[in-house]
């Protein structure tokens, strides 16, 4: 099962976290990157506690936590 590949963090889908790939936009995937450190190889993936709850889209009908488009992970002090 895919983990959050975020420098100490251990979270993974099948303790319930919401996982999201990294993007296909290269400008957007490079700040990805330098916000955790990391130099993505292969289908790595960022749990949902890298993100404020500002990056995401709000009241969906469905319930469901949507990253926005253009979300950026900011929390790293785990």
């Amino acid at each position: 099962m895919p983990c959050c590949c975020a420098k100490n963090c251990r979270n993974r889908a099948e303790q319930g976290f919401r996982l999201f790939r990294f993007p296909a936009d290269e400008k957007r995937k490079q700040i990805w990157i330098k916000q955790c450190a990391k130099h993505p190889k292969g289908d790595l993936r960022l749990c949902e506690f890298h993100f404020d709850d500002s990056q995401f889209e709000n009241k969906r009908q469905d319930g469901r936590r949507k990253l926005k488009p253009n979300a950026i992970p900011t929390n790293f002090y785990k």
